[in-house]
This record gives C-alpha cells, structure tokens and sequence, in this order.
C-alpha cells in the first residue's frame, strides 16, 4: 500500500511540473510605415567667402552640403561654375598667382534649384 501512494505522490508531482510549463505566444510586431516626405526645399550651406593664400591647398566643394527637407544628403548633385580661377579635375583651385575667384554652385532635384556663389581671394 506505502508503494502505491508513493507512487501516486511520484505521479502528481510529474502532473503538476508538466502543468507548469510557461506558454509561450508568438507576439507579431506591427511597424507602421515611415511617413513619406515629398521634397520640396532645399538648404545649400558652408558658402561663405574665402581668403586663400598663395600656392596653398583649396578645395572649392570642401564644405559645401544640400540637404532637403526630407532629410537627405544631395551634396553630390552640386555643380560648381568658377570665373576668374581654374581647378583641377578634383575641384582643387590653382593657387599660383594672387587673384579674386567667382564661384557660384547650383543644384536641381527633382525640379528644385537652389544657388549660392561666393568670391575666393588668392592673396
């Protein structure tokens, strides 16, 4: 008899670990979608007038940036027009002689313009 209870003891401890098992759910995780901003501005900033000296290093487009205001980069669209100076296939500007350079940038995306320019002095 001690037998059968200890074994009926044995049996509902198992019953009850096995009730205990945590169940688990599979929880789907909705994102609802990113708001879709239609560009229609863009800012063209670090265009300000320059002082550079003889024979040094200037790179015209350094500083430049074009952000729209979706937020996105469109410094690589910029265009650079110069008068009064030459550069180099790298946009870097000869510094040899002394000289006043007109610079004007231009970008368009997606039918948006924006221009700046500025003067670089070559003293």
């Amino acid at each position: 008899m001690r037998k059968v209870l200890v074994l009926l003891g044995v049996f509902a401890f198992m019953f009850t670990l096995v009730g205990c098992e945590e169940e688990t759910k599979e929880v789907e995780i909705i994102e609802e979608p990113e708001e879709v901003v239609e560009l229609t501005e863009l800012v063209m900033s670090g265009v300000e007038d320059a002082v550079v000296f003889k024979n040094s290093s200037y790179n015209v487009l350094d500083g430049i940036t074009v952000v729209g205001n979706d937020e996105i980069d469109y410094t690589e669209f910029v265009k650079v027009y110069i008068s009064g100076c030459g550069v180099d296939e790298d946009n870097n500007l000869y510094t040899t002689d002394k000289a006043t350079c007109y610079i004007e940038y231009i970008a368009v995306i997606d039918g948006i313009f924006i221009k700046n320019s500025r003067e670089v002095e070559i003293r």
